[in-house]
């Protein structure tokens, strides 16, 4: 038992809550500059430590175990797709904060039900120029250099983020299986697949007042990268524990991304605080091209070439945006969301798999040819938010009108 006198000096120390997450109704937001371990590497080393995010070895993103995902940038459509690999081509001193939305209301467009990811770029916000310039590197090898500026004066803002970047990310993976009823009743997998990617990002853009109720707004991105994959793996069948087959499977890819996004708004700020009305224009056009050779040979019993297939796959993808979003805060801590979308896209896929059979290339019919997808979609929405004391609910409804087809040109229509 401690006792203490009169005299006795007791020091408190105090402990601020600096939590780099924030939970709001609708979100989980998560601040990167509140966190030192999101310093270099990439939005995939950052998305590992998001709640609720999951990212398999396979390089699928789900959210809550929910595959059916959306990825946006500064709230609107990317490039990015749901495979994690493609979150290695933006660096993560280019991101403020991450926003996870796990119950995604009507304001969101309905292919993104499981959950989204919206990733916010920096902005320029304070009134002298400001710079950064980051160098990093780690283990697996993973080396880059990031440069962030931005700007701004009493009318307008600027920001401008550059990233370059090397990575070899390697994955390994094994699996047993155990069959009780057919041969062979064991079965070994091990796989080990390494990555090489130069990647590139430059994010330019800003904002510009009018006057205190009007604004313009305006940024452009441009994302490369060129990745090779290796991915080699061993197939062990046994019958009671003995080992009966060896099978080696070599899988080489290369894959080059190239992107560019514009965006350009304009808001509309009423007398009241946080009364507005914004209209914005999105553009998106990318085009990926990648290359594939695999090749399986047998080693046990017999030293056997089992084959070898080689595939070419070029996608170009365009995407166009018109929204309109308006959002009034009423009495009572309540508010009121009103919006509309259109979307158009369009996708042209070029395919092309072959097989080596008689020391020459063969071209495989069913497995070549060419697709033409496009999708117009319209979208409406409206919802209402309230706050009281501790309790925060929210109702929305949406509807959206949609016209999708196909056109293979191998097929008469």
């Amino acid at each position: 038992m401690l006792y203490l006198n009169r005299n006795t000096r007791v020091n408190f120390i105090g402990i601020s809550n600096n939590s780099s997450y924030q939970i709001d109704l609708d979100k989980k937001t998560y601040d990167l500059s509140k966190d030192l371990s999101s310093k270099g590497g990439t939005l995939y080393d950052v998305a590992q430590n998001l709640p609720s995010v999951q990212l398999e070895s396979d390089g699928n993103i789900s959210i809550r175990g929910s595959g059916d995902i959306q990825v946006l940038i500064d709230g609107r459509p990317s490039g990015l797709a749901k495979n994690a690999n493609s979150f290695r081509s933006i660096p993560a001193s280019s991101i403020e904060k991450i926003e996870v939305i796990t119950n995604p209301s009507s304001k969101y467009v309905s292919n993104g039900t499981g959950g989204i990811i919206n990733v916010v770029l920096k902005k320029g916000k304070k009134k002298r120029l400001n710079g950064s310039i980051e160098l990093f590197s780690g283990y697996l090898l993973n080396v880059g250099t990031n440069i962030n500026l931005n700007g701004s004066n009493d009318y307008s803002s600027w920001f401008m983020n550059t990233g370059l970047g090397y990575s070899e990310p390697k994955g390994e993976n094994r699996i047993f299986v155990d069959n009780f009823e057919n041969i062979p009743n064991k079965v070994f997998q091990e796989s080990e697949r390494i990555r090489n990617q130069l990647y590139t990002l430059i994010n330019v853009g800003g904002n510009l007042d009018l006057n205190p109720k009007n604004q313009l707004i305006g940024d452009i991105t441009f994302r490369f990268s060129d990745a090779d994959n290796d991915n080699n793996i061993r197939y062990e069948d046994f019958n009671l524990n003995e080992l009966i087959e060896l099978f080696n499977r070599s899988e080489n890819e290369s894959e080059i991304n190239r992107l560019i996004q514009s965006n350009l708004g304009y808001n509309l700020k009423f007398s009241k605080e946080k009364h507005e009305l914004k209209f914005g224009v999105n553009t998106e056009f990318s085009v990926t091209d990648e290359k594939s050779i695999i090749e399986e040979n047998q080693v046990f019993p017999i030293r056997t070439f089992r084959g070898m297939d080689r595939t070419y796959n070029n996608e170009n993808f365009e995407r166009y945006l018109i929204s309109v979003d308006y959002v009034n805060p009423l009495k009572n801590n309540s508010k009121l969301e009103l919006g509309y979308l259109t979307k158009l896209s369009k996708i042209e896929n070029d395919f092309i798999t072959e097989t080596f059979f008689d020391s020459q290339w063969i071209e495989i019919p069913e497995f070549t040819g060419s697709t033409i997808y496009e999708e117009d979609i319209i979208g409406f929405y409206s919802q209402f938010a309230k706050k009281y004391k501790k309790i925060s609910f929210q109702l929305g409804l949406r509807t959206e009108i949609g016209d999708s087809y196909e056109i293979d040109p191998g097929i008469p229509v």
